[in-house]
């Protein structure tokens, strides 16, 4: 699972796809020019990210040290 720091990153990605997300956290979609409503995603606080980071961190150097 990808980690994404904000609303903006998260379109930059997905806009390809025809896919934003506006600032409630709803995922909506584009087909035909109508725009309908796929989702919605919750965004991490700061101190969430940095708890997944040093957890991912972790499971990456035991990884390494079983190797």
């Amino acid at each position: 699972m990808k980690s994404y720091k904000n609303i903006e990153e998260l379109n930059k990605e997905w806009s390809p796809y025809g896919f934003r997300v506006n600032e409630k956290g709803e995922i909506l979609g584009t087909i035909g020019g109508k725009e309908y409503k796929c989702g919605k995603i919750r965004l991490a606080g700061e101190e969430e990210i940095n708890k997944i980071e040093r957890e991912r961190e972790r499971e990456s150097k035991n990884l390494k040290d079983k190797k």
